[in-house]
């Protein structure tokens, strides 16, 4: 199939350069050209560059981190949750202290399942709060009207990278749906 990219000669293949570069998308080819010599220029020295197992061949720990689009890195998640049921007022209190997520608020629900093996939400929670330290600090959310209590096994705790109203989007999870952290109940 040919469009105007195949017709001025160009492929849509990635060549080093970027999409504002194309012709199409308002740059000439000399600016193409110079962007091709200088990411060719980067690919050199990508080549000479250590690689990521280090001088002696020892493999570098790779470690999880929240960050925020701004760059701003809040350590590695990290929490706890407890979670307690009253059979006499029939609710289900869910607490959590938790560091190292982005500012800002975080979806949170209670699964049938498991952390390696998840399954559909038994319970929605109201978003916990992340402070400007990306720290939830001993925040509460209470169920209403639940008749069964916590069983021994077979329910987990998700604590989302975005809040309610980011983690799906036309019925598909997005890249915030992904859990920063997961408990087994």
């Amino acid at each position: 199939m040919k469009g105007p990219c195949h017709e001025s000669g160009f492929s849509s293949r990635p060549t080093g350069g970027r999409a504002a570069d194309h012709p199409t998308h308002g740059r000439t080819a000399t600016r193409r050209t110079a962007t091709r010599r200088t990411a060719t220029r980067r690919t050199a020295t990508r080549r000479t560059a250590a690689p990521l197992s280090g001088a002696t061949g020892t493999p570098v720990p790779l470690t999880a981190v929240e960050v925020s689009p701004q760059g701003t890195s809040y350590g590695t998640p990290s929490g706890t949750a407890t979670i307690s049921y009253d059979p006499a007022a029939q609710t289900l209190k869910v607490t959590v202290t938790a560091s190292g997520v982005s500012p800002g608020t975080h979806a949170a629900h209670i699964h049938i399942g498991s952390c390696a093996s998840q399954g559909p939400v038994q319970y929605m929670l109201t978003d916990f709060t992340a402070n400007s330290a990306g720290q939830i600090v001993s925040q509460t959310r209470t169920l209403s009207h639940v008749t069964t209590p916590v069983p021994a096994g077979g329910w987990y705790l998700n604590l989302h990278q975005g809040n309610s109203n980011t983690i799906v989007q036309n019925g598909q999870p997005t890249i915030f749906f992904r859990p920063l952290l997961c408990a087994d109940i």
